[in-house]
């Protein structure tokens, strides 16, 4: 873990304890504890130097001070706790959140898992927050897994009215139905395209006003500007391993999405929407552009305890490749890894839940859920890649358990071949894995 990554932490565990100091400790102990926090910072922002750390806040050097002197006495430590409780109040103009993962999973085509049951991993780490000062927004998250650490997100805003905000960073991009459209914990085909739970780094214009919404987008290119594959997002890479000269990245996309929200009363609301988005395809081989585009209409109902999803997508990517590389696919990663992905094809999506509320010790909610993917090639020869995922999410207080039952073909990291799953396919043989993922978010 790099340098700067230890200071951040090492700062959001001092807001950590003080959180929890009336349940860890006495008064005294809690001020020793942040203290040597404090100095065990301070030592280490010495030690890169000023220009490679992030000046302390006005509330970190306030609880800092009052912590410095070791003759504390008991009126400077009420003081102190007044001010922490300031701090974490819901007054608090900054807003800590995060959480914990961790993953069991059973795959039916492994022999390992058929012998041992199944494995259970560490999945991640996340730490974020938001703040708003005025009509000035800020809002960040980063996130610790086993063999990569990336951003989420991290955007600064403006509130232009009360129905106009700007955003520039890494923000998410407006494409279908928002956040994200799916249920389950492992998402669904749709995200390992690209075009669902999307971060790039751009500007985003977001305009609310009754049942419209309005955002409309520039995102210069995707969120590291390079074809890492260590990322949270999906995208275009300059990477294969198969083929090095495919060396195409995303580069000025323009995205535009329109929804629309119907009022039914008692019964709910239905929003309808459309998303478009045109960008262009930067070869570092050939030196040219490309260009990509994809369009594609939605549909998000909540009716009481019952949500549907129905979408559909379609998109085209036109790179300009070195003479001798096939224009079928591109190169598309995240998550350390990278494959294929059909130059062009459409995408149906339908998906259901029904949330019961319960009252069974720390247990208060279940939400069933069926969520159903399909892509279809535009060449005819290549095999059509589905996703079909039923299961539960146990919700109490912030801890949240899902329990899903995957079944895929040609899909990523679904049995099979990956590389080339979203593209050529492999065969169109069902696989199945268990996996139930227990987190703490707060």
């Amino acid at each position: 873990m790099k340098m700067k990554h230890v200071i951040g932490l090492i700062a959001a565990l001092v807001t950590i304890v003080t959180m929890a100091a009336p349940v860890w400790a006495s008064d005294a102990e809690v001020l020793k504890e942040i203290q040597f926090l404090r100095q065990r910072l301070n030592k280490l922002e010495a030690s890169l130097g000023q220009d490679n750390v992030q000046p302390a806040t006005t509330q970190q050097k306030v609880v800092a001070s009052q912590v410095a002197d070791k003759k504390v006495t008991a009126e400077q430590e009420s003081s102190v706790r007044d001010i922490v409780k300031q701090v974490l109040s819901e007054e608090s103009p900054v807003k800590f959140s995060g959480g914990a993962e961790f993953v069991y999973n059973n795959h039916d085509w492994s022999d390992r898992d058929g012998n041992t049951g199944g494995t259970l991993q560490f999945n991640d780490l996340r730490l974020g927050f938001d703040s708003e000062y005025k009509d000035v927004i800020v809002s960040a998250q980063y996130r610790w897994y086993e063999y990569m650490d990336v951003i989420h997100h991290f955007y600064l805003g403006y509130n232009f009215s009360d129905n106009l905000q700007g955003q520039v960073g890494i923000t998410q991009v407006p494409f279908g139905i928002l956040p994200y459209s799916s249920h389950n914990w492992w998402y669904n085909l749709n995200y390992f395209v690209g075009l669902c739970d999307d971060y790039d780094s751009g500007a985003k214009l977001i305009y609310n006003n009754g049942p419209w919404n309005v955002q409309f987008a520039f995102f210069k290119n995707d969120e590291y500007g390079n074809s890492r594959t260590e990322r949270y997002s999906f995208d275009v890479l300059a990477t294969d391993d198969t083929n090095s000269t495919m060396a195409n990245e995303e580069t000025n996309q323009w995205n535009g999405r329109v929804a629309y929200t119907l009022d039914h009363g008692d019964l709910g609301s239905t929003v309808l929407g459309v998303s478009g988005e045109w960008g262009q395809l930067y070869n570092n081989v050939t030196e040219d552009n490309g260009d990509h585009w994809a369009a594609g209409i939605h549909l998000n109902g909540n009716y009481g305890p019952v949500n549907v999803q129905l979408q559909y997508n379609t998109w085209e990517y036109d790179p300009d490749n070195a003479p001798g590389d096939t224009d079928n696919y591109v190169i598309m990663g995240a998550f350390a890894d990278s494959y294929q992905v059909a130059a062009k094809a459409e995408m149906y999506e339908a998906n259901i839940s029904y949330n019961l509320p319960v009252n069974w010790g720390p247990i208060e909610s279940l939400t069933f859920y069926n969520d159903y993917s399909h892509i279809i090639k535009d060449k005819s020869s290549w095999n059509d890649s589905q996703m079909n995922i039923t299961g539960c999410m146990i919700g109490g207080g912030n801890t949240w358990i899902y329990v899903d039952a995957i079944q895929a073909k040609n899909a990523p990291w679904m049995g099979g071949d990956t590389s080339t799953a979203l593209s050529s396919g492999v065969s169109n043989d069902w696989q199945t894995m268990l996996n139930v993922t227990f987190g703490y978010y707060f």
